[in-house]
């Protein structure tokens, strides 16, 4: 039994977003949040930008109204924010709901959104249009069994969230942690002497300002992009040609060294080298070697801290044009300086919890893979083949009815 093909136009209506005047946003809170790009997402939303004039009701989103983008990063969701304003670049899909589970849509989209991507006009950005997305083929499952389909996603996509959460457990722990050994810095409880990075014995030098030749084969460029709240990111890691790095600028890092971003809308984010990353290749940003009073575990803690995150470097960023620190700005820091044993017990506990972060993001990823595995044998049919077998005739009729609405929309 094959499923019953057709374009997508046949089975959903497509709102797309509005071109608003960005001079007319405003960034407190005045009026509708407007959902970009960066706000398609399944997880909780924020960034906003808002609007407080008049619109068109034709652009207003509601909670698990289906979105998908078609610029840049493509991605499709269920919108889990506030009401909202749609953005232009971004397309609400209502499906037809005698032909097709909403939920199934959801999945389809998802699996095939890099066929979705290949539609776009590949410039700089690519940028995919509507007139294309509307006649992307579909082929549509009989009602109960995209149902079934769904059902068994569903279950797959669960343990995936599960674990995320379980993922994001260690990230939490390490603040209250610190919080817990180091009292808060924003009011230092327990007295510790404070003095600058520099006074401490902490030097601060610059990462490269152009990037060495690339290399298959050579070794790690860490850029701003890498450095993610603590951790260095290994997704979009530029290799370089080991020679090619001016052996004058000491651009190489070395454990235990802190990364600290120097420009850009990451400024101030935080990362320390770790053995994987030692002899990896500093970027453009700014390199803190802690020297002998303090640890990379601690300084890192610490500079990612809201009394230097939402004071110091707020107001250091705020001075410029662009965010934005130097070395000078970087070594003046006020640090409390714990006694060196407490640092290093503060250490050890942060080594294991990042044991345990790698494991869990290896296991992660092999349910990612499974996840993906399930996907597609969802869409080639596999996945329900003997569920069919066990439901053929409620199923015939059911495409039969799918024929009919098809023909009848077609015939108009």
């Amino acid at each position: 039994m094959k499923w019953v093909s057709t374009k997508l136009s046949e089975v959903a209506s497509f709102q797309a977003g509005n071109a608003w005047k960005s001079s007319n946003f405003n960034d407190k809170g005045l009026g509708l949040p407007v959902i970009r790009i960066q706000n398609v997402t399944d997880s909780n939303v924020s960034n906003f930008v808002f609007w407080d004039l008049d619109f068109d009701k034709r652009y207003l989103i509601h909670k698990d109204d289906l979105l998908l983008s078609l610029s840049g990063s493509f991605r499709a969701c269920f919108w889990n924010g506030p009401e909202a304003l749609l953005n232009q670049r971004i397309v609400r899909l209502v499906e037809r709901s005698e032909i097709i589970e909403r939920k199934w849509l959801y999945y389809f989209l998802n699996y095939h959104i890099q066929q979705i991507a290949g539609l776009g006009r590949h410039a700089l950005i690519s940028n995919v249009s509507l007139t294309d997305l509307k006649k992307l083929k579909i082929q549509i499952p009989p009602i109960s069994e995209q149902r079934r389909i769904v059902e068994i996603l569903d279950q797959a996509d669960a343990l995936r969230k599960k674990h995320a959460e379980a993922d994001a457990i260690p990230a939490r722990i390490l603040p209250a942690l610190f919080y817990k050994m180091f009292g808060d810095p924003a009011t230092n409880p327990m007295g510790w002497d404070i003095m600058t990075l520099a006074d401490g014995g902490a030097t601060v030098r610059y990462g490269l300002g152009q990037p060495p030749d690339s290399d298959p084969s050579g070794v790690p460029l860490i850029r701003a992009t890498n450095i993610r709240r603590g951790v260095i990111n290994d997704e979009d890691v530029l290799l370089v040609r080991r020679e090619s790095v001016p052996e004058k600028r000491n651009a190489f890092l070395s454990a235990d060294e802190v990364i600290v971003v120097r420009s850009g809308a990451y400024t101030g984010d935080v990362a320390q080298v770790t053995e994987r990353w030692a002899g990896s290749v500093a970027g453009y940003d700014l390199v803190v070697t802690p020297g002998e009073s303090f640890c990379g575990e601690y300084i890192e803690s610490y500079l990612l801290t809201p009394h230097i995150q939402n004071n110091y470097f707020a107001n250091l960023k705020s001075r410029s044009g662009q965010p934005h620190l130097n070395a000078a700005q970087l070594s003046d820091t006020p640090v409390p300086q714990p006694p060196k044993e407490i640092q290093l017990g503060f250490s050890a506990h942060v080594k294991a919890i990042r044991q345990l972060r790698v494991r869990l993001s290896d296991s992660g990823q092999r349910l990612d893979v499974l996840f993906s595995t399930i996907l597609h044998r969802a869409f080639n049919g596999d996945l329900t083949a003997k569920w069919r077998e066990a439901h053929m005739e409620e199923l015939l009729a059911e495409m039969e009815a799918q024929v009919k609405a098809l023909k009848l929309e077609m015939a108009h």
